[in-house]
């Protein structure tokens, strides 16, 4: 039996019918693949935002409820760790998932490296190129086989921002006790502060992700242009051909083995839509200006200076949480890094001279 191709609606009532060639079924069929495969890309990259974004309500939520209420009974104290603790485990848990399964993409592509390659290159660019990245993965780990990652947890006092109260309370993972497990990987993680800001780490480990997701996007991006474009056309050549609508239209062959490729755009939106919403990775610290340093810049002038975090933070006068976030991130102040490479000797132009106390007179 020969094969034939038709653009016709699968539906019990009259439909029309419209022949197509082989290679524009062939073509169809593949677009078929690209888009279901591309909004599964997207909807596990969504599922990560949805649960960091949880994460940040419920910790900023612990903060407020820490400067209004004020309450120091062990139940409440309890209760914190125990909320802080169930938002990090779902955030490591929703990012292993989204690094096991965004490796298994766009298989059929014929892409040069291939998807996979490309995928493993960029996490472990992420992973070398930060310190939080790191702690994350071996977290992880260690939440998977030992205990909970969060064990204690500060309240500062209010500062003069107005909005300081949104991180008052420090939810913390503590280094010696991490490091009390012997299959902790230790390497390149001995840089940690003794009490490490599990929120802060998980903005660093989120970001770094998303930076790995828009990375992979752009390389599938022509692709998936490709496949909407051919869907939209194949719809409106249907239509023009006198249809009066495309309800569950499909590429039909007919023959020995008769195969139906839905030909539908509606449930692709969905896909666009998580595309344009996450469109850039997550940020939440201000953005750097001209010529400031990153948290990376900081981290290799406190690497020359042979500085830990907190010998760091001592020698500009800084608490310890402080300049974690400086590294995590923040924006410093032009002062404090001017102040810091005079201290190290890492200034371009300038040195510091010490010079003796005048004499009485």
């Amino acid at each position: 039996m020969d094969k034939t191709y038709f653009l016709e609606q699968k539906t019990i009532c009259p439909r029309l019918s419209v022949p197509i060639t082989e290679e524009e079924f062939s073509a169809l069929a593949g677009a078929r693949r690209v888009l279901p495969e591309s909004l599964e890309f997207e909807q596990r990259y969504e599922l990560l935002v949805g649960n960091f974004i949880s994460m940040e309500l419920a910790f900023t939520e612990l903060c407020l409820r820490s400067a209004v209420e004020r309450s120091y009974a062990y139940p409440d104290l309890a209760k914190v760790i125990q909320e802080a603790n169930r938002h990090i485990v779902n955030i490591l848990t929703a990012a292993r998932s989204y690094i096991d399964q965004v490796k298994q993409d766009f298989k059929f592509l014929p892409l040069d490296p291939e998807f996979l390659v490309s995928a493993n290159l960029l996490f472990n660019k992420e992973y070398d190129g930060s310190l939080f990245y790191r702690f994350m993965e071996a977290l992880r780990n260690y939440t998977q086989h030992r205990a909970f990652p969060a064990t204690n947890f500060s309240d500062s006092s209010l500062d003069h921002e107005s909005s300081g109260w949104a991180e008052k309370l420090t939810i913390q993972a503590v280094k010696e006790q991490l490091f009390l497990d012997k299959k902790f990987k230790r390497k390149f993680l001995e840089d940690l502060p003794e009490k490490i800001d599990l929120r802060h780490a998980s903005r660093e480990y989120v970001r770094g992700l998303g930076n790995v997701h828009i990375a992979l996007r752009a390389l599938v991006q022509q692709k998936v242009i490709e496949a909407r474009e051919l869907v939209d056309k194949t719809i409106k050549i249907y239509r023009d051909a006198g249809a009066s609508s495309n309800t569950a239209l499909c590429a039909r062959k007919f023959g020995d083995e008769p195969q139906d490729v839905p030909v539908m755009n509606d449930w692709d939106d969905v896909r666009a839509k998580l595309a344009a919403k996450n469109g850039r990775s997550i940020d939440l610290w201000p953005r750097r200006r001209g010529g400031e340093p990153s948290g990376a810049d900081l981290q290799e002038l406190r690497a020359r200076a042979k500085h830990t975090v907190a010998q760091a933070a001592r020698i500009v006068d800084l608490p310890l949480e402080q300049w974690e976030k400086y590294e995590a991130g923040l924006r410093i102040p032009a002062s404090v890094h001017v102040y810091y490479l005079l201290q190290t000797n890492q200034h371009p132009t300038h040195d510091v001279i010490c010079r003796p106390n005048s004499p009485d007179k």
